[in-house]
């Protein structure tokens, strides 16, 4: 959990060093996670995750 974490704070340091305002639009967010989504979506994993029951 904590280099999940890790990776969001450097990929925001990142933006930040390369544009300080980019987190002052209201969709700054949406376009971090948009590239994720999209490339979950072309690339669909064939296996199914395990139950936790």
């Amino acid at each position: 959990m904590e280099e999940y974490a890790n990776y969001g704070f450097a990929r925001m340091h990142e933006q930040l060093e390369n544009n300080p305002n980019c987190y002052f639009k209201d969709s700054a967010f949406l376009n971090e996670i948009l590239p994720f989504a999209i490339n979950a979506q072309s690339n669909p994993k064939t296996e199914e995750a395990e139950s936790l029951d």
